[in-house]
Protein backbone atom coordinates (compact mmCIF):
# COMPACT_ATOMS: atom_id res chain seq x y z
CA UNK A 1 0.00 0.00 0.00
CA UNK A 2 1.31 3.32 -0.48
CA UNK A 3 2.66 5.37 2.37
CA UNK A 4 0.45 8.41 2.06
CA UNK A 5 -2.80 6.23 2.01
CA UNK A 6 -1.69 4.09 4.55
CA UNK A 7 -1.30 7.44 6.95
CA UNK A 8 -4.88 8.83 5.82
CA UNK A 9 -7.15 8.94 8.76
CA UNK A 10 -10.59 9.64 6.34
CA UNK A 11 -11.43 8.43 2.72
CA UNK A 12 -10.15 9.64 -0.19
CA UNK A 13 -13.22 12.29 -1.41
CA UNK A 14 -12.75 11.57 -5.46
CA UNK A 15 -14.63 13.91 -8.21
CA UNK A 16 -16.02 11.47 -10.67
CA UNK A 17 -15.57 12.96 -13.91
CA UNK A 18 -14.60 16.13 -12.09
CA UNK A 19 -17.42 17.07 -10.28
CA UNK A 20 -20.00 16.18 -13.16
CA UNK A 21 -23.00 17.04 -10.77
CA UNK A 22 -22.16 20.64 -10.27
CA UNK A 23 -20.90 21.28 -14.00
CA UNK A 24 -20.23 19.41 -17.40
CA UNK A 25 -19.02 15.74 -16.98
CA UNK A 26 -14.65 16.17 -17.62
CA UNK A 27 -15.10 20.00 -18.77
CA UNK A 28 -12.51 22.31 -17.19
CA UNK A 29 -15.28 23.82 -14.76
CA UNK A 30 -15.89 20.09 -13.37
CA UNK A 31 -12.34 20.02 -12.57
CA UNK A 32 -12.53 23.77 -10.99
CA UNK A 33 -15.58 22.89 -9.28
CA UNK A 34 -14.55 19.49 -7.94
CA UNK A 35 -11.51 21.29 -6.24
CA UNK A 36 -13.62 24.22 -4.82
CA UNK A 37 -16.04 21.87 -2.89
CA UNK A 38 -12.96 19.78 -1.61
CA UNK A 39 -11.78 16.84 -3.56
CA UNK A 40 -8.49 14.94 -2.48
CA UNK A 41 -8.00 13.48 -6.36
CA UNK A 42 -10.08 13.78 -9.52
CA UNK A 43 -10.90 10.81 -12.07
CA UNK A 44 -10.95 11.93 -15.28
CA UNK A 45 -12.01 10.03 -18.61
CA UNK A 46 -8.85 10.30 -21.17
CA UNK A 47 -9.03 9.11 -24.57
CA UNK A 48 -6.79 9.03 -27.56
CA UNK A 49 -8.37 9.59 -31.22
CA UNK A 50 -7.76 8.46 -34.29
CA UNK A 51 -5.28 11.03 -35.53
CA UNK A 52 -3.35 11.21 -31.98
CA UNK A 53 -5.23 14.03 -29.99
CA UNK A 54 -6.07 13.27 -25.84
CA UNK A 55 -9.54 14.47 -25.02
CA UNK A 56 -11.67 14.04 -22.14
CA UNK A 57 -15.06 11.79 -22.47
CA UNK A 58 -16.75 9.21 -20.83
CA UNK A 59 -17.66 6.88 -23.56
CA UNK A 60 -14.87 6.51 -26.52
CA UNK A 61 -17.87 7.22 -28.67
CA UNK A 62 -20.36 10.15 -29.19
CA UNK A 63 -23.96 9.33 -27.71
CA UNK A 64 -26.56 9.98 -30.83
CA UNK A 65 -27.77 13.61 -28.98
CA UNK A 66 -24.67 14.28 -29.27
CA UNK A 67 -23.51 13.08 -32.80
CA UNK A 68 -24.54 15.91 -34.52
CA UNK A 69 -21.72 18.19 -32.89
CA UNK A 70 -19.21 15.68 -34.26
CA UNK A 71 -18.12 17.87 -36.70
CA UNK A 72 -17.52 20.73 -34.72
CA UNK A 73 -15.23 18.66 -31.82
Amino acid sequence: MNAVLARRTRPLRIGHMGAAGLAPANSAAAIDAALRVGVDLVELDVWRTADGHLVLAHFNWLPPEEAELAGAL
